[in-house]
């Protein structure tokens, strides 16, 4: 495996930066301003990673990772972006980006990020990095997931003759009961 990283975005600064945080991780770095610089280098040199900006000119990330899931290239994706969205995050998560990040980049947890996906066996399909959902405006799709099993605890609390708080206290108690 060669682990070639290519970075891509518009904003020159930003792949300095990326460049800088991963240079240690991987000495071999390419770059594209923009998506279709960035096919052109795919198809010159496969990366065994993308760093992609997701909001850029002409072609933006998302075209740029249907791009590469149609040429059939196994490089796990990472997102970065300075406008994310619920709906954006899912799209990234339907087409298989390993992570994400919002700028300003948390160094850390990107670099490990990186790290992770490089790890990734050559020629096999990337899968999402495991903590991916917990990132994905987690509270909006929990607020979704509570709102239905809320609805069906109150509709047991009332077949049940009892009041949701006598409920949850009850649920509590038997949680507690079983810890000791």
């Amino acid at each position: 495996m060669n682990n070639t990283i290519l970075i891509v975005d518009d904003e020159e600064g930003i792949r300095e930066i990326v460049r800088e945080l991963v240079s240690d991780i991987s000495p071999n770095i390419i770059e594209a301003a923009d998506g279709k610089e960035a096919v052109e280098k795919i198809e010159q040199s496969t990366p065994s990673l993308i760093i992609s900006d997701y909001n850029m000119p002409g072609m933006d990330g998302l075209e740029l990772l249907k791009h590469v899931r149609e040429l059939k290239i196994a490089a796990p994706v990472i997102w970065i972006t300075g406008r994310g969205s619920t709906e954006l995050y899912r799209e990234a998560w339907r087409f298989g980006v390993y992570d994400y990040f919002e700028k300003p980049i948390d160094f850390s947890p990107f670099r490990e990020a990186v790290k992770g996906a490089l790890s990734v066996h050559e020629g096999v399909a990337p899968v999402n990095r495991p903590n991916f959902m917990t990132r994905l405006h987690f509270t909006e799709v929990s607020v979704l997931v509570e709102h239905g099993l809320l609805k069906d605890f109150k509709t047991d609390c009332l077949k049940a003759g009892i009041s949701i708080n006598t409920a949850i206290n009850k649920m509590i108690e038997e949680h507690l009961i079983k810890k000791r």
